[in-house]
């Protein structure tokens, strides 16, 4: 595992599609599809020098130990994909996300979801028109009609109903199960 466990630092401003041809070789991939993730065989984010062939659609997600980390999104996964990539295999998010440290999970939640929301958000909802990264956040403008998009903020809530000073919290159980 990563030698400082929550230590992975955001980029808080849009960042434009790059290919591998334009990073450095030792930053990070967060290579994600629906629900598995590439790392090594010791569960690090294998860095660009470990794959063997040019990647597209990178986008720049944050920093981890001082190297910056790109994520991709592969819709699958396949051995002859995996059997170009030195030292690395494909593992659920799940399993990955019970056994890790928050920086990890965030890096891969924050991949994941950055990069679906930008391929889904390609054209204004409003003219139509191509939409270009902010320069100022994470957002997304039309350069036509100005209109901003952002990704959508999904919060979930927990509350326990407790009595006699939290000494009892109330369990329901659905009916259905």
């Amino acid at each position: 595992m990563f030698n400082n466990v929550d230590n992975f630092i955001p980029v808080n401003v849009n960042k434009l599609f790059v290919t591998s041809k334009e990073i450095t070789n030792n930053s990070y991939i967060v290579a994600v599809s629906n629900n598995d993730v590439i790392l090594t065989k010791d569960d690090n984010f294998p860095s660009l020098e470990m794959f063997n062939y040019n990647l597209e659609n990178l986008l720049e997600i944050g920093s981890l130990d001082n190297k910056i980390c790109y994520g991709i999104f592969y819709k699958e996964f396949t051995d002859e994909f995996l059997s170009k990539v030195n030292n690395c295999v494909k593992k659920p998010i799940r399993s990955v996300f019970a056994n890790t440290s928050n920086s990890i999970i965030m890096a891969i939640s924050r991949a994941k979801e950055l990069i679906f929301w930008r391929n889904q958000h390609i054209f204004c909802g409003s003219c139509k028109n191509n939409l270009i990264p902010s320069e100022n956040d994470l957002g997304l403008v039309c350069p036509n009609c100005k209109m901003m998009y952002f990704p959508q903020i999904a919060p979930a809530v927990i509350t326990a109903i407790t009595r006699n000073n939290g000494k009892e919290i109330l369990l329901a159980h659905n009916v259905r199960f």
